[in-house]
């Protein structure tokens, strides 16, 4: 058996955005907090903003997730139930 692939975690590339690529991450969290408080603030669960599509919790008021345009016009994705796995479904 080989060895296993490494695993770099989300926190490790956070980190060497900010340490190594030197971007302000912070900032980029008070930009987009700034551009989507708008739409939370009329309850919004997206906001569709210069092309990217923010995934808005309005309850907790979070950002979820982002897609890109290129993403947004895919198809989306059938959910699969518990039933499909059971059943060999793919």
């Amino acid at each position: 058996m080989g060895r296993p692939d490494v695993v770099v975690s989300d926190h490790a590339v956070l980190r060497w955005i900010e340490r190594v690529a030197g971007i302000d991450v912070a900032e980029l969290r008070r930009r987009i907090a700034s551009d989507v408080r708008p739409f939370l603030d009329a309850g919004a669960c997206s906001a569709a903003i210069g092309g990217v599509r923010f995934m808005l919790d309005p309850k907790t008021r979070a950002v979820v997730t982002v897609i890109t345009e290129g993403k947004m016009r895919e198809e989306p994705k059938r959910r699969r139930s518990p039933r499909d796995f059971r059943e060999g479904g793919e």
